[in-house]
């Protein structure tokens, strides 16, 4: 079997992924991803429709590996193609950390999905019927993380409503 190519971002995280001796089994553990998820996105291409093409890949993702291998998150989103400032990767760094999900509406890429769809090798009409149900589902999601944004705006602007007034706030009478 041929050794597979890998990416500039795959080249990183497999080099830290050996410096520090670690399995295929344990950066898929502790990055929450399956091993072969973990080498789809190293060597850039994963299969659809009996065919390969482009990995999709967002930044949370590229920045748990960049995690589970102690490498530079930053540089690792950069190598995925995702310029971000330090303080934008310590903020991801920071979430992820601390378990936060982003809304599903955030991982949904339309256009790659709808590129993915071009590639099926099925009948013009199942596509047209995919692609109607592509922008449902982009739809959906979108409204769906206006409403838990919402939510937790309310949820914040209700937990301040209940704090106690310092009595440097208080208005004199």
């Amino acid at each position: 079997m041929a050794p597979r190519e890998l990416t500039e971002l795959g080249r990183m995280l497999e080099q830290a992924r050996n410096d520090l001796g670690l399995s295929l089994r344990e950066v898929g553990r502790r990055s929450g991803m399956s091993e072969g998820r973990w080498r789809q996105i190293v060597a850039g291409t994963q299969p659809s429709g009996g065919r390969t093409i482009p990995v999709n890949v967002g930044p949370r993702t590229i920045a748990s590996m960049a995690l589970a291998v102690s490498a530079d998150v930053r540089q690792a989103l950069l190598l995925g193609g995702f310029e971000r400032s330090p303080e934008q990767a310590d903020l991801l760094v920071s979430d992820i950390h601390a378990g936060k999900r982003p809304p599903a509406a955030r991982n949904f890429d339309l256009d790659f999905e709808l590129e993915r769809a071009a590639y099926l090798d099925v009948p013009q009409s199942t596509k047209a019927k995919l692609v109607t149900i592509l922008a449902e589902v982009h739809e959906a999601l979108q409204a769906a993380a206006a409403k838990a944004a919402a939510a937790e705006t309310a949820e914040s602007d209700e937990a301040r409503s209940r704090e106690p007034i310092s009595d440097s706030t208080r208005l004199s009478t």
